[in-house]
């Protein structure tokens, strides 16, 4: 089938891009999808935003059936099925950029070193700069970082030698290749900003694999940035110029009440609650109760509580809650490390490095069974018997 004009929309707000964008979307392409050769494709930055629109489809009482919600690490794992390279996981890729920063640790040049001997201990962050500079089409000379210079060009070669690339010269490659075929028959964007530049060749290319692709942008706001405009300006040079949606008839402001409201001219259609406490426990109670008078409500069907971050008060509502056996989701999201990540194995390096008594300890903590050094003695036991072992026979230097 012949490839349509991708279509962009600009919508002022979340609950506008629903309405006027991505629910006459799902009502346009959800009937047929099941029955189509090729598959339709969500894609959003986050699962979170994939599982609100699936709610609020099955609050509709629609099917799903034949869709799938992406995020940006499944489609590129989706995209790398016919892919001959090899994928290059992110701890395969920290461990090459290890190798090659110990390497050159003994460098004549000091300021070589203290950067070799820098990035061998967080090989993470010069990984981050290296993709994104190629993302971006930059080279790393470019920059003028000579002492880096080293472990870079280590690592390119170690990078040739396993076959592997970074993610950004894989997404532009994906880019270039992707006019030939078509893998989707409908492909929806949402949920993106210009705080997803990383993610722009992979998303250009998902574009490019679809019949039929529409991109939804949200529109900025009062405080936007040249990156928000910058981004929608691109997409505009992919897609042609963007359709707004109408805004909503009502501005909102920065206050609470509208001014009528205050004067107590109309009564307002929303309830707020100011709850005040002297201190986190009293606080966390206030919390914990105002959510029992939310669930007591028969129309209340999801309930959230935003904190400004980690600490003691979300700690003592979560236990205010668990105290009312309240079933919550009290967790928070984390990438699960690799195997070249886990505490075990970065427990084998340091002993390789140090290999005293206090670094085999260490070790054998961290090891998930520690049975398998002796299965008929304790840890206390092992521990107790090496060290005083280690006081008679070996030399504390």
């Amino acid at each position: 089938m012949k490839r349509s004009r991708p279509l962009l929309l600009v919508v002022p707000s979340l609950q506008e891009a629903w309405d006027n964008a991505i629910a006459p979307w799902f009502d346009q392409v959800l009937p047929g999808t099941w029955q189509r050769e090729l598959p339709a494709l969500v894609v959003v930055p986050t699962r979170g935003q994939a599982n609100d629109l699936k709610a609020r489809l099955i609050a509709k009482g629609c099917s799903h059936l034949g869709l799938r919600f992406v995020t940006p690490s499944s489609l590129r794992a989706l995209l790398a099925l016919d892919d001959a390279t090899p994928a290059a996981e992110p701890e395969h890729l920290r461990l090459l950029l290890a190798i090659a920063a110990s390497e050159m640790e003994d460098q004549p040049d000091e300021s070589e070193a203290l950067a070799a001997k820098a990035v061998a201990r967080a090989p993470a962050l010069l990984l981050r700069a290296l993709d994104r500079l190629e993302t971006a089409g930059w080279k790393f000379q470019e920059l003028g970082l000579p002492s880096f210079a080293p472990v870079v060009q280590r690592f390119n070669e170690l990078l040739r030698q396993c076959g592997f690339v970074l993610h950004g010269e894989t997404d532009r490659k994906r880019l270039q290749q992707a006019a030939r075929v078509r893998e989707f028959s409908h492909v929806l964007i949402t949920g993106f900003d210009g705080a997803h530049w990383a993610e722009w060749f992979l998303l250009r290319a998902a574009v490019e694999l679809a019949e039929n692709a529409t991109v939804v942008l949200e529109e900025p706001r009062e405080n936007f940035s040249d990156v928000d405009l910058c981004w929608i300006g691109s997409w505009e040079e992919v897609c042609g110029e963007a359709q707004r949606a109408p805004r909503a008839t009502t501005a909102l402001g920065d206050s609470l009440f509208s001014e009528m409201e205050m004067r107590g001219g109309a009564e307002t259609t929303k309830r707020f609650d100011f709850l005040i406490g002297t201190n986190f426990s009293e606080q966390a109670e206030a919390i914990a109760r105002q959510c029992v008078r939310y669930l007591a409500n028969e129309k209340c069907t999801r309930l959230g509580v935003i904190f400004p971050g980690s600490g003691a008060l979300p700690r003592l509502v979560a236990s205010s809650l668990e105290r009312l056996e309240i079933p919550h989701n009290d967790g928070l999201g984390h990438i699960v490390p690799g195997i070249f990540e886990s505490a075990e194995w970065q427990a084998w390096i340091e002993l390789q490095r140090a290999p005293r008594l206090n670094s085999f300890l260490r070790f054998l903590n961290a090891l998930p069974d520690p049975a398998v050094v002796s299965p008929k003695i304790s840890q206390q036991v092992f521990e107790k018997i090496l060290r005083e072992s280690y006081k008679e026979v070996l030399l504390d230097d």
